[in-house]
């Protein structure tokens, strides 16, 4: 006698269930012999751990060997390093926090590494690691190079782990040019702003030319730019930002990169998403992946939220924001200058 088998529903089924404008474009198969890619077979967590190690290894090894970071009561090398290696894991990380040695005192050289090193280790890079590792294990279970590209008028289904594979590549290019896009912006704000004016110009030169260690206009532009979007909070000035309280323009420029690059992260990402989904022609593959990421991308990416989610993480910050200006006022409304 024969037994009847029940049939499990896979993820993927749900998916292609729940989802039915996507049932012609996908097939919920794997190519015979090769499985899909399992992100509990992937330590993430001990490669992110390891990757911040050791990258900030080597960047306290470079800051030394620059001559930063040296402690005021002590030039034991070993000392020096484990202060590098404080910053620098910091940097990474977004503490912002700092010794005896401020990013102020380090030289043109030191100033840029940290640039860099607050970039590699910013949670918008830093979560593409699991996407690129996605990326190369999917490409791998892929035959040959022909069945990395399709054409929806000559092919009605396809493969969900192809449509999968170039979905998380145009991610990461979207990603990429986001930050390319948004630097650029606020950077030519900035630099608009202070070339505009020339008591804008004279104030910032003053204020350079008051820190330990002068720096020029352009590093001081790059440098808050990007440890703003990170939200590391590193300065090149000795006093942070106190000396620019009353340049509302400027420090509406930092505000916007600190949303742009943290909180409201998601909410852009899905909007841009969106929007070239829009914009993409019907017999367009691309409007497959973008509809892809639109439906299935919490599963893929940890900034990549639901609707429902994005519209409540919006309503959460401005509310948050709202409420923080609200009491900030009310509690230092007797120290307002009058």
């Amino acid at each position: 006698k024969s037994k009847i088998v029940p049939i499990k529903r896979t993820v993927v089924t749900i998916f292609l269930a729940r989802h039915s404008t996507l049932n012609n474009m996908v097939e919920p198969m794997v190519v015979e012999g090769h499985n899909r890619v399992n992100e509990s077979n992937i330590p993430f967590v001990a490669l992110y751990t390891g990757y911040i190690l050791v990258m900030g290894l080597i960047v306290a090894a470079v800051l030394q060997a620059l001559g930063e970071c040296r402690p005021k009561q002590s030039n034991e090398p070993s000392k020096q390093f484990f202060e590098c290696f404080f910053v620098a894991i910091n940097a990474l990380t977004g503490s912002g926090l700092q010794l005896s040695h401020s990013i102020s005192k380090f030289t043109g050289a030191g100033k840029w590494v940290i640039l860099l090193t607050m970039q590699l280790g910013s949670s918008t890079i830093a979560t593409l690691t699991p996407i690129i590792i996605r990326i190369h294990y999917l490409r791998k279970a892929q035959l040959s190079n022909s069945e990395l590209t399709f054409n929806l008028k000559r092919f009605r289904r396809v493969p969900q782990s192809l449509v999968e594979y170039k979905a998380l590549k145009m991610l990461v290019k979207i990603v990429f040019l986001y930050h390319v896009v948004v630097y650029l912006f606020y950077s030519m704000c900035m630099t608009i702003w202070v070339y505009s004016n020339d008591r804008h110009r004279e104030h910032i030169r003053e204020v350079l030319k008051g820190t330990s260690r002068e720096s020029s206009v352009g590093t001081f532009i790059a440098f808050t730019t990007v440890s703003t979007f990170t939200n590391t909070g590193f300065t090149v000035t000795d006093d942070s930002m106190i000396k620019f309280r009353h340049d509302f323009f400027f420090l509406f420029c930092c505000n916007m990169l600190a949303i742009h690059g943290n909180v409201l992260f998601p909410v852009f990402l899905r909007w841009i998403i969106v929007f070239m989904n829009s914009r993409s022609k019907k017999s367009s593959s691309r409007k497959v992946y973008f509809r892809y990421l639109l439906t299935k991308g919490r599963d893929l990416y940890c900034n990549l939220f639901t609707s429902q989610q994005t519209w409540l993480l919006l309503i959460i910050q401005i509310v948050a924001i709202v409420l923080q200006a609200v009491l900030t006022l009310l509690t230092s409304y007797n120290e307002l200058p009058k």
